[in-house]
């Protein structure tokens, strides 16, 4: 896969204008020279971003069922699917200076089922796990400020570390109960466990009433 994407987010300061001084509305200037002039530099940017993945997969299936007159009476059936990602990634920044940043990372995955279908098919159990990760978007990781609202100031982190994710589920269903009735009875169960999850916290200061907001790695969801 291939996935390309660009950004721009030009900001401008229309108090620095002559027309705006006096606090009216005023008329907005038209020609891209006046506007320069109000560019706010600082919190402007152009941003492009490609990335490609490349994935080798090697799923396999174990089945062992039985048969009575030709029709199946039970089965056992194991898949495993582990996956291996290569993803070279590039962004682009400009503002000031312009940044280059490269990465090439490779991240595991690995999916398993396992299906049992009781004597007589009466009753089938199915339990899945999975296990993937994913990482922090490289324009986070170049760990810049901006502070267009004041009170509101967003960093970066350069820290971030990948996220893994560990997926559980099991399912459960029968048309034994209530066969009489021509219904189906199933059940279905499913917990995710994140590690190194990526959440939003802020400092307040409460001299300035100004909150500074930064993305972390945090553990204990699920």
């Amino acid at each position: 896969t291939y996935k390309h994407a660009s950004q721009e987010n030009s900001l401008y300061r229309l108090d620095r204008l002559e027309e705006m001084a006096g606090g009216a509305p005023g008329m907005l200037p038209s020609t891209r020279e006046s506007l320069l002039t109000a560019l706010d530099v600082a919190n402007s940017y152009m941003t492009t971003n490609d990335a490609q993945e490349l994935t080798l997969s090697l799923r396999g299936r174990w089945d062992k069922s039985w048969q009575e007159s030709g029709r199946r009476t039970a089965r056992w059936r194991f898949t495993w699917d582990p996956r291996l990602s290569l993803i070279p990634e590039r962004l682009h920044f400009e503002q000031q200076t312009d940044l280059r940043h490269r990465r090439t990372e490779w991240l595991p995955s690995v999916r398993l089922e396992l299906l049992r279908n009781t004597n007589g098919m009466k009753h089938e159990w199915e339990l899945i796990a999975n296990y993937r990760q994913s990482l922090p978007a490289m324009f986070v990781l170049l760990g810049l400020r901006f502070d267009s609202d004041p009170l509101n100031i967003t960093e970066g982190n350069a820290g971030l570390q990948r996220t893994s994710v560990y997926s559980f589920s099991g399912r459960y269903r029968s048309d034994q109960w209530l066969k009489e009735r021509q219904q189906t009875l199933s059940a279905n169960v499913a917990v995710n466990f994140y590690h190194n999850s990526v959440a939003t916290g802020y400092v307040y200061n409460k001299q300035t009433g100004v909150r500074t907001y930064r993305p972390a790695n945090v553990n204990g969801n699920w």
